[in-house]
């Protein structure tokens, strides 16, 4: 607040918003490189797709508010850390320490005073509403001007050519596909060892796994994968030092895990009991008989709903924007919130999403054909126990 009244006085509010809200777009990046952090740094959350009061430019944040922290951070002897988050999820991230401050446009109500600490106002300005007017003409050419490809041309230029938004694009898929891979090991993982344990030769041992199976089971079915996340992210892991891809992908490998678990179970149950039997009699251990004889036949069942459910899995992690995570489909909200462009990012994410998916489907398909057992090669088709 002194900050904030000593900028009102010297006349920096009143250039700020000169020149975030004048006619013309700033040129140009933040000086973040002169904050030297000796007394430490902030964490931001930031709502990135409030142009602009806060965007993102040529990979970095950018805008009204965001300069005002940098001044006062240079004043401070702060570094800044920017979180990018959904607009709903700043406050409870503030709430539970994830963030030191947030920002983009937030206004004070009393039920809001009642958790959170709020600075002075250091923004006035005019509220409107938009509508498109077909007849009105601007500086800019419009669509009907341009023709519906110059209009194209324009839109994907603006979409991925202009200050290197396809960067976005590429770090949204590396972000989706780190979560989604180390989710699908770390859920097979999980489940399998769980289901295993509800093998267990001691009884006390199974029921007791076979409980927890159950019960873990239902809360994961019953629960929808983003309130799993979230509950994570503000309630049991309100760490700052843990970020949301790492709680993502606990997430998700709680609910693959389920369903790996419950999966496993019902197709080793489809195996028939003979199979078990005439294993035992031809003298096969209870590891070695499940392993190589129910395990192999039970994958037949096994295998197609598991790609389904990676292909799944894939698909949901387009929610993870709400828990403070850049994924592909947080990236394409960005760059549509800062150029109003709608076709090409939608577009843009939902290719990528199905080229993606498609890719991996196929890949696990070769796996479902190695276990299907009419495609089997003789050499690899069980024998008899030799005499």
């Amino acid at each position: 607040n002194t900050f904030i009244q000593a900028s009102k006085e010297n006349g920096t509010i009143a250039a700020l918003q000169d020149k975030w809200f004048g006619e013309t777009e700033p040129k140009g990046t933040l000086d973040y490189a002169s904050l030297t952090g000796e007394n430490g740094t902030l964490r931001l959350g930031v709502a990135p797709d409030l142009k602009p009061i806060s965007y993102i430019k040529d990979g970095e944040a950018t805008g009204y508010e965001m300069e005002l922290m940098l001044l006062f951070a240079k004043e401070y002897g702060y570094g800044l850390d920017f979180q990018d988050t959904a607009f709903a999820s700043i406050m409870g991230g503030i709430e539970v320490g994830k963030y030191d401050i947030g920002t983009s446009g937030i206004t004070i109500t009393d039920e809001r005073k009642e958790v959170l600490n709020f600075t002075d106002p250091y923004y006035k300005g005019d509220i409107v509403m938009v509508t498109k007017d077909s007849s009105a003409k601007t500086t800019d050419a419009t669509t009907e001007e341009l023709g519906f490809i110059d209009s194209m041309k324009l839109s994907f230029e603006k979409t991925f050519v202009r200050e290197q938004r396809w960067k976005l694009i590429v770090e949204g898929i590396d972000t989706t596909m780190f979560i989604s891979v180390l989710s699908v090991l770390g859920g097979t993982l999980l489940g399998f060892a769980l289901y295993m344990v509800t093998r267990s030769k001691y009884k006390w041992l199974s029921k007791l796994a076979k409980t927890v199976a159950k019960v873990y089971s239902k809360i994961m079915a019953g629960t929808p994968t983003l309130v799993v996340l979230m509950l994570l992210f503000y309630v049991v892991f309100t760490s700052p030092e843990i970020n949301g891809i790492i709680i993502a992908i606990v997430g998700f490998i709680l609910s693959f895990g389920s369903f790996v678990c419950d999966n496993l179970n019902l197709t080793v149950s489809g195996v028939d009991n003979g199979q078990l039997e005439a294993a035992y009699a031809l003298g096969y251990s209870r590891n070695k008989t499940f392993f190589r004889i129910i395990l192999p036949q039970a994958m037949k069942m096994f295998v197609p709903s598991y790609s389904g459910e990676i292909v799944n899995l894939i698909k949901s992690t387009s929610v993870v924007g709400f828990i403070a995570v850049n994924d592909l489909t947080k990236m394409g909200d960005i760059i549509r919130g800062n150029t109003y462009e709608a076709f090409f990012p939608l577009i843009a994410v939902a290719v990528i999403y199905f080229a993606i998916t498609w890719i991996i489907a196929a890949l696990l398909n070769v796996l479902r054909n190695k276990t299907e057992p009419k495609k089997r090669k003789n050499k690899n088709i069980l024998k008899g126990v030799e005499r």
